[in-house]
């Protein structure tokens, strides 16, 4: 008779290296409880990755910092 395995795979790790093959800039690491490092996805980085190079040029330019003065005068 086959025995079962009793525990679920570790989907969570699976698909950080699937992330990090097609965005290797937003892998980074980080330390569990216990002190061991593991990997882990910045999600600042991969919204910036994926959001469109407009809304990225549009954001820069709102927040800049001689907007507001401008704007004043």
């Amino acid at each position: 008779m086959k025995k079962m395995k009793l525990h679920s795979p570790d989907l969570t790790q699976e698909n950080i290296v699937k992330l990090a093959e097609l965005f290797p800039n937003c892998v980074t690491e980080s330390k569990n409880e216990d002190g061991t490092v593991k990997r882990a996805i910045d999600f600042d980085q991969l919204r910036q990755e994926l959001s469109p190079p407009s809304s990225k040029a549009r954001r820069n330019a709102i927040s800049s910092i001689g907007r507001a003065s401008a704007r004043r005068c």
